[in-house]
């Protein structure tokens, strides 16, 4: 009985020595555990949403670019996933991996079409003044232009001015509508004329201080207002339909020409343009040529005041607010105007947009129409806009448009609206 005791005691005792040994060795298991979590960063273990990386860059942008990158490592076909990226290293100055990602995306629109529109949904961090980050709609189809032009601001950003050129330039080539194309081309040559200096780019730093044999070959420094001129010249020859568009490359072309003149000694070389009409001139026989100005304040009447319509006032001051990139005062003009309209004419929504630059790019690819105007819309949380255009005086008009809307636009699907509809539903009654 006593052995038996001694024997289940020693039993009891191993037991727990056993148990202890266990659990100690648990612990130690654990503490390394968590001693190899301490070693490793946050980041590692770290699984956030696409939305909370967005939120996360202006707090931590190095560490909400790494996490994008990696969840774009696992899902290459993310297009909203680059496009975030792509901002991200712009408003970083990582040039060379923005110009990179949108290298890739472009690619990926040559294999798979027109990219973007109201069914991508993308985070926007805010690089551009007064734009609100969050996620929205990115509405903006994705063509070659539109990736030239992107990769053209970026270079532009940081002063690389003849890459940022180049880009203008090949964004104007692909683009199909002349407003567009112009407008391209318009800043393919201020960004050329941007670039100033006597040495290349490439070793610039050393040729300052070399002479003799070993210096670099000075650049000549009028080759890139030369280049900046060409540019206006082609753009001048394009049909153009905004006379505003048409003025400032005029005005651009006469500054270049004059320095050209100062510089070189030539005689200022007139506008396309002028030289048609000089042409023209010369066309008309002695005894039938145009009477002087002189002449014509003799002969011509005064011609009675006209008013303007307070519809087509409201317009044009709604237009000059937004192209000087007031939004908030031309939103108000174009709401009254949108409530002036004749109930029983129809309008065409274009698209929803949310970014300013990409309202501005829509804009000019319709070809600056007249008929454009925007009403806001807040959409999840987000004001954003509606783009219109009208009024037709019947749905056939209208839907007339779509197609051809559709055909500059990519994917974008236009929707037809009754207007007295559309104002009862904004009005509320």
């Amino acid at each position: 009985m006593k052995r038996s005791c001694k024997t289940e005691s020693l039993l009891k005792c191993c037991v727990l020595v056993v148990s202890l040994s266990v659990v100690l060795g648990c612990s130690r298991v654990k503490d390394q555990i968590y001693s190899a979590r301490a070693a490793f960063p946050l980041k590692y273990f770290y699984y956030p949403s696409y939305e909370a990386i967005g939120a996360a860059y202006t707090t931590n942008p190095a560490l909400a670019i790494e996490l994008l990158e990696r969840r774009s490592r696992k899902d290459p076909e993310n297009l909203a996933y680059r496009l975030t990226l792509a901002d991200m290293y712009r408003d970083r100055g990582r040039v060379n991996d923005a110009i990179r990602l949108w290298f890739e995306i472009l690619a990926m629109s040559e294999t798979h079409g027109v990219l973007g529109g109201d069914d991508l949904q993308v985070y926007f961090i805010p690089i551009i003044p007064d734009q609100e980050e969050g996620m929205r709609p990115y509405t903006q189809s994705i063509d070659k232009s539109f990736a030239y032009y992107q990769i053209g601001l970026i270079f532009e950003q940081n002063s690389f001015w003849k890459e940022a050129s180049e880009s203008f330039a090949k964004a104007a080539q692909y683009a199909r509508e002349p407003n567009t194309k112009a407008r391209l081309l318009s800043l393919a040559g201020a960004t050329v004329g941007a670039k100033k200096g006597a040495y290349p780019l490439a070793g610039r730093h050393d040729a300052l201080h070399e002479t003799g044999a070993n210096a670099a070959p000075p650049v000549d420094p009028m080759a890139n207002r030369r280049r900046e001129k060409q540019y206006y010249e082609e753009a001048l020859a394009l049909p153009l339909s905004d006379e505003r568009l048409r003025r400032d490359i005029e005005e651009r072309f006469d500054e270049v020409s004059r320095i050209l003149a100062e510089v070189e000694g030539t005689t200022v070389m007139a506008r396309p343009a002028q030289r048609e009409e000089d042409a023209l001139a010369m066309a008309v026989p002695a005894e039938v040529s145009a009477p002087t100005e002189a002449q014509v304040a003799v002969q011509a009447p005064e011609s009675p005041q006209r008013t303007v319509p307070p519809v087509a006032d409201l317009q044009a001051r709604a237009l000059k607010h937004f192209e000087l990139g007031d939004l908030d005062g031309a939103v108000p003009l174009w709401q009254e105007r949108f409530h002036a309209f004749p109930s029983d004419t129809y309008l065409i929504e274009v698209a929803l947009n949310c970014r300013a630059d990409s309202l501005v790019y829509t804009f000019d690819k319709l070809g600056n129409p007249t008929a454009f105007f925007v009403l806001p819309k807040v959409y999840q949380g987000k004001q954003c806009y509606r783009l219109f255009l009208g009024t037709y005086p019947d749905e056939e008009a209208a839907r007339g448009q779509v197609d051809a809307v559709e055909g500059v636009l990519g994917n974008i699907e236009p929707r037809v609206w009754a207007t007295g509809r559309l104002q009862r539903i904004l009005s509320g009654t």
